[in-house]
């Protein structure tokens, strides 16, 4: 990182007393989480039936646009409360509050949770058939708990098969066919949940009292908060310029949708099309997508971290090319979109990551370890969210359930325990740290907790009990990880900076978890039976729950390839990573930053790559021709840039809703 950047970096005094919210405001974030949940619920589902590049998806990054414009419907109704009704006006730690809530509830509504659960359970029922052989190798291992149909009637059930072929109006919905099963995973998720606070408050002062991480997603809903006490940020000519920019440009794609003549503005291009002959035809997707809101947030990123992303993402594309080149045997990372020698660097690149996160903090995880035991000396705790030694045993509680429902479902406890420990250390952690760091909007990494098994034996040799509970857990939880943690982390750091006792989230963050499992569970199951699930969101409905099975019955019947040139590969991937930490510690110029190695070739890195280059170069050349003044007054256009693109994906989002035609394409993910 430049020395320029260092001197970019922000703090705020903690010298002044926390403030308690007042009791009412957890009712009326009962409220606006419900709200939420619906907003988001049909957002995802019903008016993003393209899946999810072609789509409208306000909960599934982690600064959702859902959350975001909430947010901003809040504040205008606060600053009519000051005219009118000054005290009863919501302060500016009352509003962290709230918007912690509504972030966590829009990644419930979406593919944190309830998004995933109920089509996976149910397109297993749906899609099984004599030609994929599911009945015949799976069914048989599942629990009756774990799902809602019979597991001896076959497949497609009559109410599964209304579940995606949809019920006439009047026709009842049978809720209570369900709630066995989804009560069962609700478990599991509360149990997951759980452990994910309990370390958030583990790690909370490494990184933001010790390392001083950035959390660069927290920085445009902070601005807008603090405008409540120094109005600046809605008077600003630039804030308003960047915003009318992605607004303008969507109502024109908007406006399109409704009357073909008007002109449509592109913002997608497949370059793929352009390379047809060898090597350069065997580069997995490369896109060119104008993001408005990762413009921005791409400027606000220290420019090491922003240049790696898109170099990194540019460096996979050409290993591509050279092993076509040689004529490398190409095989594919499973259920990942790309080859293998990538996915696998990124396995050892993020153990790598993982194991030096915690050595890192060392000294601060062993002064929490010394006072977890009782008569011990605790360490002072007074300003996290519960005690160190609450934290501790809450996550080995949840841990410990979590091994065990996974054993009651039929897995063996030894593996539920092993991939429920890759799992946190090197998919949760590094993902969390990407987020907090270099402010990654959306997480999808490039391979599962059985790909790291797969490193060292053949996942044959699990058998077919194993294989089947994880392919649900795969399909609900493991390959698409839109964690809540990162956001109880930027919870925990906007409370630090409105001043707000962190020890308030918790109660607040129950709250909305209990109302999006009971308010979004039962509305996505009523509007996918009112749609039928063949007419929603083809990822949630269609794709996502066929798979985890259909790749389970390969490695059953022997379709499996098993090379230790993967343990060489995530090896390299390793190695390389330890290098670049190396570097990054011996030199300060040295722009190349290690997490950005491990995810950038993933989803997001192949939706976002372009937009961080634009966001990058901006800053750069701000930087270089402006100084640090230039580049502090040109932080409100692009923080602009953020709030109009969400803006206006609630906005046609919403007319989509009430209109039926279809909305303009917005790339949040």
């Amino acid at each position: 990182m430049s020395s320029t950047d260092n001197q970019l970096a922000e703090t705020t005094p903690t010298d002044h007393p926390e403030l308690s919210p007042r009791r009412p405001i957890y009712f009326l974030g009962a409220i606006l989480v419900a709200l939420l949940a619906l907003v988001v619920s049909y957002s995802e589902l019903v008016v993003s039936r393209g899946g999810s590049v072609n789509a409208i998806l306000l909960g599934a990054t982690h600064l959702p646009a859902g959350a975001l414009a909430f947010l901003l419907l809040i504040l205008g109704a606060n600053s009519l409360m000051h005219r009118f009704f000054s005290k009863l006006a919501l302060r500016p730690h009352e509003i962290t509050l709230l918007y912690s809530m509504l972030i966590v509830t829009a990644l419930m509504s979406s593919f944190s949770y309830l998004a995933q659960v109920m089509p996976t359970l149910a397109g297993i029922n749906y899609f099984g058939s004599p030609e994929n052989k599911w009945e015949d190798l799976l069914y048989g291992n599942l629990r009756q708990w774990l799902v809602p149909w019979d597991v001896s009637a076959g497949a497609k059930q009559p109410f599964i098969r209304d579940y995606y072929e949809g019920l006439f109006y009047g026709q009842p919905i049978p809720y209570t066919r369900w709630l066995p099963a989804l009560g069962a995973w609700s478990i599991f998720a509360l149990a997951l949940y759980g452990l994910m606070a309990c370390l958030s408050v583990l790690i909370r002062k490494q990184w933001v009292d010790n390392e001083k991480l950035s959390f660069p997603l927290v920085q445009l809903p902070l601005e807008m908060i603090k405008d409540e006490t120094r109005p600046s940020f809605f008077r600003n000519r630039l804030m308003w310029i960047g915003f009318g920019i992605p607004f303008f440009i969507h109502a024109i794609n908007g406006f399109h949708q409704f009357f073909p003549a008007v002109p449509q503005l592109t913002l997608i291009y497949t370059l793929n099309q352009y390379f047809t002959t060898k090597p350069w035809n065997q580069m997995q997707i490369i896109f060119i997508i104008f993001s408005f809101a990762v413009i921005g947030l791409g400027f606000l990123l220290p420019r090491d971290v922003g240049f790696s992303f898109w170099f990194f993402f540019l460096f996979a594309r050409l290993q591509d090319v050279i092993a076509s080149f040689f004529g490398a045997e190409m095989g594919g990372m499973p259920v990942y979109p790309a080859y293998a020698y990538i996915g696998y660097q990124s396995v050892g690149a993020s153990i790598v990551v993982g194991l030096g996160m915690l050595w890192l903090g060392r000294s601060n995880f062993k002064g929490i370890l010394k006072g977890v035991w009782p008569k011990r000396e605790q360490p002072d705790s007074s300003a996290e969210v519960m005690t160190y030694r609450k934290a501790f045993w809450g996550a080995v509680l949840s841990l410990a359930i979590m091994v065990t429902w996974l054993s009651l479902a039929g897995m063996s406890w030894q593996l539920g325990l092993a991939l429920m420990l890759i799992f946190l250390f090197f998919v949760v952690l590094p993902m969390t740290r990407s987020v907090s760091e270099i402010g990654l909007l959306m997480l999808q990494g490039l391979f599962r907790p059985i790909d790291v098994l797969n490193l060292v034996m053949k996942r044959s040799a699990l058998g077919p009990r194993n294989l089947t509970v994880m392919s649900l857990v795969d399909g609900i939880f493991y390959r698409d990880p839109r964690i809540i943690m990162p956001a109880l982390l930027d919870g925990q750091k906007m409370a630090g900076e409105t001043r707000l006792a962190k020890r308030h989230l918790l109660p607040g963050l129950i709250t909305g978890v209990l109302v999006t499992l009971v308010v979004g569970g039962l509305f996505q199951l009523t509007l996918v039976y009112r749609h039928g699930g063949i007419n929603c969101n083809s990822w949630f409905l269609l794709s996502n729950p066929t798979l985890y099975f259909n790749e389970s019955v390969g490695i059953l019947t022997g379709r499996e390839k098993f090379s230790f040139f993967q343990l060489g590969w995530a090896s390299a991937g390793a190695a390389f990573t330890v290098f670049l930490y190396f570097m990054r510690a011996r030199f300060w110029w040295w722009p190349f930053h290690p997490l950005a190695y491990a995810l950038a070739p993933a989803w997001p890195g192949i939706v976002y790559w372009f937009s961080y280059f634009l966001g990058w170069l901006a800053r750069t050349f701000l930087q270089k021709y402006g100084g640090i003044k230039v580049y502090r007054r040109s932080r409100a256009l692009f923080l602009g840039l953020i709030l109009g693109e969400f803006s206006a994906a609630l906005v046609w989002g919403l007319v989509s809703a009430i209109t039926g035609v279809p909305a303009p394409y917005i790339p949040l993910v």
